[in-house]
């Protein structure tokens, strides 16, 4: 007998555990994580008076945890099946189970339910015993006629409870907010139980010495529920030192037993107001009486006590004003705030970054591989001082900013000392004829792939371009951009010649109508040359194939 309860009460926890594993590998939770203000933290109207002072300390970064918000109730059904593990094998269906309950969190892991149950199940032996557990004045017709008699039962209880809850799946670090959570559960109960025997067919001893007891198990079972009437008129025996709720002994009174419980469950959120949940709980009860029957055929004691197991289907509703409570807590990840935050600081304190720079170019220390650069020097991406034409002399102190390498080496002021020619003194004789524009060798400004940009070395030579451009208001400048093989070549010739010429206008403020415009000629494609001319020419021309044609960033 221990053996088939113990098979029972383990199969119904195996059911419990299957749909447990089932949502564990098949369900997958693709819940989004709520915002702040759903789940309370900074919502104020969800803030209880007594917690205010927390709140505003918080919101004011004098205290560095947020206040608990409140939640909404739980007021919900239960309904499901009842298995006794009884001396008296239960009947072919389980029992019944019914009632309501109260929730409320404790906190995000903790919650307090307050129940209510109304259970009943009904038994039948599978074999004839000694009528030593029925009440002396049915136990003497048995024992006169010379009958045996077959147990059965009907038992009622009502189950008030309250238990703590312990959620295991609303804290995650990889989501949000839950869609299910897995809950254990234990409790205590001050239950209340009468249990009815039928053991008269009328007022005659059943004879039970037609039924075959040595045939199939449900056979049996059929047989002897068959035989009975279903009056069960007799009051079961009791244990005499439960309570009753009249005098003591008194068979025709409930019973009172305190009994404790453990439990689990699942249970799915099908919406702010409402969830679906699926428990099984384990009752101790301490009592070998619920089934009516607690000696054996030699007198005495059965070995084990009578014990519950409860399957049961919870529907849920979460009552409260939306506006000022929150879900219940065992909905909500509190770990919400602190991921938002993570991802989207909005209340911490985030001190500003000290990047020191001590010589001011704007390259911090720990990049300057120049710290003592002069005030107001053009420094390049480490901090080190421009040198346009890598003469060695940077540019503050170049007097002569693109000197020819021809003229290498160059003196302390960076003026270089270009080896005399065949025609000085024919150049001597003709001074009188020098030309008005005398721009000198001007640099040729290189690009990179198929880009149009002006990169930062070439914007210092023509920095240093624009200078002589002003220091020489009557001379112009040739623009000339390569590139004739095909018509994007041709376009990206145009767009060269045009981006240099449009930083000389807009960033160094010379006037358009001093440069000449050519694209299109046979060169190095990647380069842009410009060379000093008294000569007229167009300062623009229209794209050849603006279909091609790239925009200025």
């Amino acid at each position: 007998m221990v053996s088939k309860k113990y098979v029972a009460m383990l199969g119904l926890l195996g059911m419990a555990h299957g749909v447990f594993a089932q949502d564990t590998n098949t369900t997958t939770t693709t819940t989004s994580p709520l915002s702040n203000t759903q789940s309370g933290w900074d919502d104020s109207s969800k803030i209880s008076t007594k917690n205010m002072a927390q709140y505003n300390e918080f919101r004011n970064n004098a205290y560095p945890y947020p206040a608990k918000p409140r939640d909404m109730w739980q007021l919900g059904l239960i309904g499901g099946v009842t298995v006794p593990l009884f001396d008296v094998p239960n009947a072919s269906f389980p029992g019944y189970t019914a009632g309501l309950y109260l929730r409320k969190s404790l906190g995000y892991t903790v919650s307090m339910r307050l129940a209510a149950q109304y259970a009943g199940a009904k038994g039948y032996g599978l074999a004839p015993t000694s009528p030593l557990n029925l009440p002396p004045a049915v136990r003497n017709a048995y024992t006169s006629s010379g009958m045996s008699w077959v147990p059965n039962y009907k038992m009622q209880a009502v189950i008030p409870s309250v238990e703590l809850m312990f959620s295991l799946k609303n804290i995650l670090f990889h989501q949000g907010n839950p869609k299910s959570n897995i809950y254990l559960t234990a409790g205590y109960s001050p239950m209340f139980y009468h249990t009815k025997i039928d053991a008269l067919n009328g007022s005659a001893p059943y004879n039970f010495g037609s039924i075959n007891f040595d045939g199939d198990r449900g056979d049996i079972r059929d047989a002897v529920k068959n035989m009975l009437d279903g009056d069960y008129e007799t009051d079961a025996d009791i244990q005499h030192r439960v309570q009753t709720l009249g005098s003591d002994f008194n068979r025709d009174k409930w019973r009172f037993r305190h009994v404790g419980f453990i439990g689990g469950g699942y249970e799915f959120r099908l919406g702010p107001r409402a969830s679906l949940g699926f428990e099984a709980k384990y009752y101790i009860t301490g009592d070998d009486y619920l089934d009516g029957r607690a000696l054996q055929n030699d007198g005495s004691l059965t070995p084990e006590k009578d014990k519950l197991v409860t399957g049961n289907i919870t529907l849920g509703f979460n009552i409260g004003d939306a506006s000022k409570r929150t879900e219940p807590k065992w909905f909500i990840n509190p770990l919400n705030y602190i991921y938002n935050e993570v991802n989207a600081p909005q209340h911490m304190k985030i001190p500003t970054p000290v990047l020191p720079d001590a010589d001011g170019d704007g390259i911090t220390d720990q990049f300057d591989q120049e710290p003592n650069t002069p005030a107001g020097a053009a420094v390049d991406s480490h901090g080190v001082a421009r040198d346009s034409d890598g003469d060695g002399v940077p540019d503050y102190k170049d007097k002569e900013l693109l000197t020819p390498q021809k003229c290498f080496p160059v003196n302390a002021d960076g003026v270089g000392t270009c080896p005399p020619t065949c025609c000085d003194s024919i150049a001597a004789g003709l001074i009188q004829l020098k030309p008005k524009c005398d721009l000198g060798m001007l640099p040729s400004i290189q690009f990179k792939g198929r880009g149009i940009t002006i990169s930062t070395a070439a914007q210092a030579s023509l920095a240093a371009v624009a200078q002589q451009m002003q220091a020489n208001p009557d001379c112009k400048v040739n623009v000339t951009g390569h590139g004739a093989s095909d018509k994007r070549a041709q376009q990206l010739s145009w767009d060269r010649t045009n981006a240099v010429i449009r930083y000389l206008v807009e960033k160094q403020g010379i006037s358009e109508n001093r440069f000449i415009f050519h694209y299109g000629v046979e060169g190095d494609p990647n380069t842009v040359d410009l060379e000093g001319t008294e000569e007229e020419g167009p300062n623009t021309a229209p794209a050849p194939n603006p279909q091609y044609q790239q925009r200025r960033r």
